[in-house]
């Protein structure tokens, strides 16, 4: 007698089958008996344990960068022989601060989890500096077997929390009237600003420079109403803002801002000369009352494209000419700062130049970009 079973049959803990048989001797004597049978589903297996995902918030778009980590992690388990993942578990699922992706390849499980949003760690007003939110997301996954079983995988996500990134400020204000601000702001976005910023720990040097910004926006802030306009480069150059903007929405838009390409300094300095100050990007600056015109030029590099009316990388010549006599026909006050040890001074000089006083002025290079938001500030009259 033979007894077969194929996967999708159910006995669960059991199911009991009897028949009866007969033998017989030589001499024709028979003796008939029973045999029974119990058919019972394999022993359950073990479920497969699933490593927790752990993701770091500073990472995202709003968080500190700081501390490395990433806003992705993904992993895999191994199914017991002949289960599946419940279709309904297969694809994405939105969790309370991300989105758990869930595929099945043969016998092994992918889950993936991707940060969106902060996550409270239960502790707010509480200064507990980088501490993890262990379980902060979960979910469960559940297999089906071959016979009916059925197993759980419970899936947790820890999340980092992240600490905001403060540089010490010092700022006096007198008792004189407030002063109005035009700032002129001309980045470079070039390749190298992606890479990690001298003096500090797992920061760009475009992070870097758009946190040293905030703080002089806010130092000019102090003395007055601002506005502003961003001039970014890197290959070429661009004005950014139709008509001059309010800090805060150049707040805004830095963040948006990411490293590629060489290093024009020509390019720049004719958006700031046809676009910015004058021409088609210059509306609503302040031009009645107690105003003043500042332009800040950052660069991390020695320019490395050809350009201007000279044709030659960097401002010289007759170019140093045009742009101290745009300086000085606008009263503007050009400050030019190299960040790192890859800027010098004899390339940014031509760019620093007060107009507003007629005076020549020096580039200030800062090799540490731990310095960079006092030097900045340093620059604001009252600081």
């Amino acid at each position: 007698m033979a007894f077969g079973s194929k996967s999708g049959d159910n006995y669960g803990a059991g199911k009991n089958l009897s028949f009866s048989y007969t033998i017989e001797d030589k001499d024709g004597d028979t003796s008939t008996a029973t045999a029974s049978l119990k058919v019972k589903n394999p022993n359950l297996p073990e479920a497969p344990s699933a490593p927790d995902e752990r993701v770091n918030e500073s990472q995202l778009a709003i968080g500190n960068h700081l501390g490395g980590g990433s806003i992705t992690d993904s992993h895999t388990f191994t199914l017991p022989g002949g289960f599946t993942v419940n279709a309904g578990d297969l694809g994405a699922h939105i969790l309370p601060n991300g989105t758990l992706t869930i595929s099945q390849v043969g016998s092994t499980v992918t889950y993936s989890y991707t940060l969106t949003s902060p996550v409270n760690d239960g502790t707010p007003n509480v200064s507990d500096g980088q501490n993890t939110a262990n379980n902060a997301n979960s979910f469960t996954v559940h297999l089906d077997g071959p016979f009916g079983q059925s197993l759980t995988v419970p899936v947790n996500i820890d999340i980092k929390d992240d600490i905001p990134l403060a540089h010490a400020i010092e700022t006096s204000i007198s008792a004189s009237a407030s002063v109005n601000t035009n700032l002129q702001l001309v980045l470079d976005v070039s390749g190298s600003m992606g890479n990690n910023a001298g003096g500090l720990t797992f920061v760009s040097k475009l992070l870097a420079a758009k946190e040293a910004i905030y703080e002089l926006l806010d130092s000019h802030q102090n003395a007055g109403s601002v506005m502003v306009q961003l001039i970014t480069f890197s290959t070429g150059a661009a004005t950014q803002f139709s008509t001059w903007v309010s800090a805060e929405t150049l707040k805004t838009t830095l963040f948006t801002l990411s490293a590629g390409g060489s290093t024009n300094y020509d390019a720049p300095l004719d958006q700031a000369v046809n676009h910015a100050w004058v021409g088609d990007h210059s509306a609503n600056q302040f031009n009645s009352g107690n105003f003043q015109n500042v332009s800040y030029f950052l660069s991390d590099g020695e320019p490395n494209v050809n350009g201007g009316v000279a044709g030659t990388a960097g401002i010289t010549g007759i170019e140093i000419t045009n742009w101290t006599t745009f300086l000085n026909a606008h009263n503007i006050d050009s400050f030019a700062f190299g960040m790192g040890t890859g800027a010098t001074q004899s390339t940014l000089d031509p760019i620093a130049y007060n107009g507003a006083a007629h005076t020549e002025a020096n580039a200030t290079i800062v090799s540490n970009f731990n310095n960079l938001p006092t030097e900045l500030t340093n620059t604001v009259s009252g600081s």
